[in-house]
C-alpha cells in the first residue's frame, strides 16, 4: 500500500528529472552571474544593500559578489560555498571555479538529455580531472632554488592577479608592494603581520609600504610625541571597573564635605591602580577601552604615552607584532608580558595623524597604506591587494608556477581530448564534455574583452597541437600571444584548486535525483501562552473559553490557524442554534397575538388548549436549544497530541433563552386571564 503523504504540510519534494533540472539551472544561473567579471577586461558589479542607508560596494571579486547574495536554490549554494573555500584557501580563482563548475553542469545537461546516465558522466569527469591534473604537473615551473628568478615569478603572478582588478592601471607598483610584504614573512602564510590601512585622499599610486606597525590613532594633548626603546602594555579593560558611580548613585551624606571625601577616596584608589601599572616598567600604555582624564594626566606626568579607545583589530595586531600580551585585568599587571619596539612616533598621512611603531619584535611586520579617491575605491583596492597577498603567500609555500592567459586550460583540454579518443563507451562523451568545459575559461576571457572567441579558441587549439606551445590570449592586442614573453603567470596551487573543486561540486550536483524541502521549524512563531491565540483574532476572541491545560502548551502558526477554524465553526453552530430558538419562540408569540387580535371574538378568552400548547412549545424549544448548546460546548480539538475543550460561554445564550421563555409564557398567561375587549 503506497504512502500518500509522507511529509508535513509545508515540506515539498521534487524528484527525478525535475530535481536534476532545478539543480542544473540554479548552478548555471550563478555561473552566468559572475562570468562577466572574469579576466583582465571583466566588468564590475554594484552591490546595494536593502537595509537602512542602502550601502553600496563596487567589486568584480567573485567571492564578494556571491557572499552578498541570498540564494534559495540548493545547487547554487554549493557553488557559492566552493567560491568561499577557494577564497579562504588560495585567495584567487573564486570566479574561475564557479564558471568551470557551471560549464561542467551545462555540458552534463546535454549528455543527460541524450540518455547518458549521471553516474557514467561522473566516472568520465573523474578520469578527465585526473588526466588534466597530470597534464598540469608536466608543465609546472619551479624556480625556488634561484632567489632572483623566484622573485620574478612572484612579480608575474602578482601582476597577473591584479590585472583583473581595480589596481590594474598601477599593477606593477602594487605587485612590488605585495611581493615585498610577502617576502618579509620568510615563508609564513600568516598575513596578520601585514596590516592594510585605508586613507582617503590622493590617488592609488600614492599607496606605499611602511616597515613597522601603524596604529590609526593620534597622540593626545600633553602626551609625549616620541618614545625610544618602548615597553608597551596593551590592555582591553576599563580603568574604572571598581569605581563607585557618584552620578546616579544614592549616597546618604550630611554635608558636601562628605561628597568631596568620597571623590577624594576614588582618586586615591585610581592613583594606586595607575602606580601599579607604571611600576611594571612601561613607557607606553594602549587600552581598547577608555582611560579617562584623571588617569591620563597621571600617565602624562610620569612621561608615559597613554592611548585610549584603540580599535580591537589594532590592539590584537599590535600585541602580535610587538611580542606582548593583552591584559584583561589590572589586578596583577606585572604578570602580563610587555611588547617592545625601538621607536614610537606620530606621523602624518594626508590630513590625519597616526602613531608609528618601528623596530617591532616581529621583524616581518609591515603596513601597506592605501590612498584613493573614495572609500569605495579603497575597499575594492583592499580586496584586490588581499587576493594578491594570499596567492603570493601560498606560492611561497608551493613554488610551482604555470603560464596564464588561458594556457593551462588549453593544455588540459588537449590532454583530455586525447584521453577521450582512447576511451571506449559512453564515458568518452563525458570526457569530451569535460574538455569543452575547460575551454570555456579562455572563451569567457575573450568574450569579456570583446574579442572573437570562436576564432581565438580555434587558433589556440592549432597552436597547442605543436609541442612546447606557450600560446594564450593576449587581451591587449586581441590576438594569440606567447605567455612566457608577456610575463603572464599563475600559481599552480590556484589552478589545481579550481580544477578539483569545480569537478567535485559538479559531481555532487550530478548525483542529485531528489530535492526535499523540509518544513521549517519556526521558533519565533511558537506561542508559549496559548490564550494569546484568542487575542490575535479579535473577531473571535470575546466569550471564548479554553481548557486550563492549554496554558502550558506551545503551538505553531499552522496549529493556531487550525484551532481558529475549529473555534469559528463552534461559534457558528452555537449562533445558529440560538438564532433558530429565538426565531421559533418569537414565531409562537406572534401567532398567538395574531390569533388573539384578529380571530378571537370580543368578550371571550383564549382557549385553554392554545395556552397550554403555546407554553409547552416555548418551553420545549428553549430546553432543546439549551441541550444542543451544551453538546456543542463539549466539543474537543487536538493540539500537540492532546485534546482540549473549546467553545463560547454558554451562560449568555442560556440566560437570553430563559428570559425570552419566561416573558413569552407570562404574555400567554396574561392574555388568558382577561376577555378580549370590544372596540367602540
Amino acid at each position: 500500500m503506497a504512502v500518500e503523504h509522507l511529509f508535513k504540510d509545508e515540506a515539498t519534494e521534487e524528484k527525478g528529472e525535475r530535481a536534476r533540472m532545478a539543480s542544473f539551472i540554479g548552478a548555471m544561473a550563478i555561473a552566468d552571474l559572475v562570468k562577466t567579471t572574469l579576466g583582465p577586461k571583466g566588468m564590475d558589479k554594484i552591490l546595494q544593500s536593502t537595509g537602512r542607508g542602502r550601502n553600496i560596494s563596487v567589486t568584480n571579486d567573485g567571492a564578494t559578489i556571491l557572499k552578498s547574495l541570498h540564494i534559495d536554490n540548493p545547487a547554487a549554494k554549493v557553488l557559492v560555498d566552493i567560491s568561499k573555500v577557494q577564497d579562504d584557501e588560495v585567495g584567487d580563482g573564486t570566479t574561475s571555479v564557479v564558471v568551470l563548475a557551471g560549464e561542467l553542469l551545462r555540458e552534463a545537461e546535454k549528455l543527460v538529455a541524450v540518455k547518458i546516465h549521471p553516474m557514467t558522466i561522473i566516472a568520465g569527469y573523474r578520469m578527465a580531472a585526473e588526466c588534466a591534473q597530470k597534464a598540469l604537473l608536466k608543465k609546472v615551473m619551479d624556480n625556488k632554488d634561484d632567489a632572483e628568478k623566484f622573485k620574478a615569478d612572484l612579480m608575474k603572478i602578482a601582476m597577473t592577479t591584479l590585472s583583473s582588478k581595480i589596481l590594474s592601471q598601477d599593477k606593477e607598483h602594487f605587485a612590488t608592494l605585495a611581493v615585498d610584504a610577502v617576502m618579509r614573512l620568510k615563508g609564513s602564510t600568516n598575513l596578520e603581520s601585514i596590516q592594510i590601512i585605508k586613507k582617503p585622499g590622493g590617488s592609488l599610486i600614492d599607496s606605499f609600504l611602511d616597515e613597522g606597525f601603524i596604529l590609526d590613532k593620534k597622540i593626545g594633548i600633553g602626551q609625549p610625541k616620541r618614545i625610544e626603546n618602548a615597553n608597551i602594555l596593551v590592555a582591553n579593560t576599563a580603568m574604572d571597573t571598581d569605581k563607585v558611580k557618584i552620578y546616579g548613585a544614592r549616597v546618604r551624606v550630611d554635608s558636601m564635605a562628605r561628597v568631596a571625601q568620597i571623590e577624594g577616596a576614588e582618586k586615591e584608589k585610581m592613583k594606586e591602580k595607575v602606580q601599579k601599572i607604571i611600576s611594571h616598567g612601561i613607557n607606553c600604555f594602549i587600552n581598547r577601552q577608555l582611560i579617562y582624564n584623571f588617569p591620563e594626566e597621571l600617565f602624562a606626568d610620569a612621561g608615559i604615552l597613554a592611548i585610549e579607545h584603540a580599535d580591537f583589530d589594532g590592539i590584537e595586531r599590535l600585541a602580535l607584532v610587538t611580542g606582548g600580551e593583552i591584559a584583561s585585568t589590572f589586578d596583577n599587571p606585572e604578570s602580563v608580558k610587555l611588547g617592545h619596539c625601538k621607536l614610537i612616533e606620530e606621523i602624518m598621512i594626508g590630513e590625519d595623524k597616526l602613531i608609528h611603531f618601528s623596530g617591532v619584535e616581529m621583524g616581518q611586520a609591515c603596513t601597506i597604506v592605501l590612498r584613493g579617491a573614495s572609500n569605495h575605491v579603497l575597499d575594492e583596492a583592499e580586496r584586490s591587494l588581499h587576493d594578491a597577498l594570499c596567492v603570493l603567500s601560498q606560492t611561497v609555500v608551493d613554488s610551482r608556477v604555470l603560464l596564464g592567459g588561458g594556457w593551462p586550460e588549453m593544455v588540459m583540454a588537449k590532454e583530455v581530448d586525447e584521453l577521450a579518443r582512447k576511451t571506449p563507451g559512453k564515458k568518452a562523451h563525458a570526457i569530451e564534455a569535460f574538455s569543452k568545459a575547460l575551454q570555456a575559461i579562455p572563451t569567457t576571457i575573450a568574450d569579456n574583452a570583446g574579442l572573437d572567441s570562436a576564432e581565438l579558441i580555434s587558433q589556440l587549439r592549432a597552436e597547442h597541437h605543436q609541442e612546447g606551445s606557450k600560446a594564450g590570449i593576449d587581451v591587449i592586442t586581441g590576438a594569440v600571444g606567447d605567455m612566457e614573453k608577456l610575463g603572464i603567470s599563475e600559481a599552480f596551487k590556484v589552478k589545481q584548486a579550481v580544477l578539483l573543486s569545480a569537478t567535485e561540486a559538479a559531481e555532487m550536483i550530478l548525483r542529485v535525483d531528489e530535492i526535499i524541502t523540509c518544513a521549517p521549524r519556526r521558533r519565533e512563531d511558537r506561542i508559549e501562552n496559548f490564550p494569546i491565540l484568542l487575542q490575535l483574532d479579535r473577531k473571535n476572541r470575546k466569550g471564548f473559553t479554553m481548557d486550563a491545560n492549554l496554558l502550558e502548551q506551545g503551538t505553531t502558526i499552522e496549529e493556531r490557524n487550525r484551532v481558529f477554524e475549529e473555534i469559528r465553526e463552534v461559534n457558528d453552530n452555537m449562533m445558529l442554534i440560538s438564532h433558530e430558538a429565538f426565531k421559533d419562540i418569537l414565531f409562537i408569540l406572534a401567532s398567538i397575538l395574531l390569533l388573539y387580535h384578529l380571530v378571537l371574538p370580543c368578550n371571550t378568552k383564549l382557549p385553554l388548549v392554545v395556552i397550554v400548547l403555546g407554553a409547552v412549545f416555548i418551553v420545549f424549544t428553549s430546553f432543546w436549544s439549551i441541550l444542543q448548546l451544551k453538546l456543542v460546548e463539549s466539543r474537543t480539538i487536538s493540539v500537540g497530541g492532546q485534546e482540549f475543550t473549546v467553545g463560547r460561554k454558554k451562560w449568555l445564550h442560556i440566560i437570553v433563552l430563559i428570559v425570552l421563555t419566561f416573558v413569552g409564557v407570562m404574555m400567554i398567561v396574561s392574555l388568558s386571564l382577561c376577555n378580549k375587549p370590544c372596540s367602540g
